[in-house]
């Protein structure tokens, strides 16, 4: 039976609508799959950059350690090396401005035990409280000298010496000013921390401007000085405290410390500064 016209037209709508619901299928699963491979595609950048970042950064902590490495050899090598550069009359004077520094500083050490009965008087303090000016110095002094071998690394020789010196006298001079006893404990602790640092860089100086066949010697004259030091000291602050007074310590002191920053300059660059 043949079909009207009317019948027909719809069922050519009707094949139409199911060709256009098809042909949307279709398109929908291929944006789908652009869009799902678009996301993989992202996902995988985003995976192989963080995997590079991490290789270059592994790489460049590699290179770092091996510069630190490096930079170690070299200032071991040159270290070794320097005595080379320093003539004997220069290594005599380096030896001598060194000594006389760490000598003062040392007896300071127990210089204030003969002289605490008349610091005591005139502060007003008890037997206790004035032990911190020996203890609290010795205690402070005991702290810087293991920072000393971070430091003599890690700055220039002359000026961590200088500076050093400059912390001293700064504590001699507060000492000798004090007016009350946290003030003079203050001067103390100061002079603690330049005299450690003097003690144990005269240490390292001496054996690296000497050769190895006289440093045996120079550190035999250097261990002799500075053992004698702490013996005499009180002996010395004992007879200057009973005679012109206590202050009178820190008077001597403090001229020997400014003799030897006067000849500051024959110091030179001992140690290589690290990397």
């Amino acid at each position: 039976m043949d079909k009207t016209p009317e019948e027909k037209d719809i069922v050519h709508e009707d094949i139409h609508n199911r060709k256009e619901v098809i042909n949307n299928k279709e398109s929908n699963e291929n944006q789908n799959e652009i869009e799902n491979k678009k996301i993989n595609e992202n996902q995988n950048e985003i995976e192989n950059k963080k995997i590079n970042e991490n290789q270059n950064e592994i790489k460049d902590k590699k290179s770092d350690k091996n510069q630190i490495e490096i930079s170690d050899k070299e200032h071991e090598e040159l270290a070794k090396k320097r005595y080379l550069e320093i003539s004997d009359k220069k290594r005599t004077q380096i030896f001598i401005n060194v000594n006389i520094s760490c000598i003062a500083g040392i007896m300071l050490q127990t210089a204030l035990t003969t002289a605490l009965p008349p610091i005591i008087k005139e502060f007003k303090i008890s037997v206790n409280t004035g032990q911190w000016l020996t203890s609290g110095f010795s205690l402070a002094m005991s702290i810087m000298i293991p920072l000393s071998s971070y430091l003599i690394t890690r700055f220039r020789t002359r000026r961590l010496f200088l500076t050093a010196i400059i912390l001293f006298l700064t504590g001699l001079t507060i000492a000798l000013f004090s007016v009350n006893f946290p003030m003079m404990l203050a001067g103390r602790l100061i002079q603690a921390c330049g005299s450690g640092l003097l003690s144990s860089m005269g240490q390292v100086i001496i054996l690296t401007i000497y050769p190895p066949e006289k440093r045996g010697s120079a550190m035999g004259w250097y261990g002799l000085s500075v053992g004698a030091a702490p013996v005499i000291a009180p002996t010395i602050a004992g007879l200057l405290a009973d005679t012109v007074g206590w202050r009178f310590i820190f008077v001597v002191s403090i001229a020997i410390m400014v003799c030897t920053f006067i000849y500051k300059n024959i110091l030179k660059e001992v140690l290589p500064k690290k990397k």
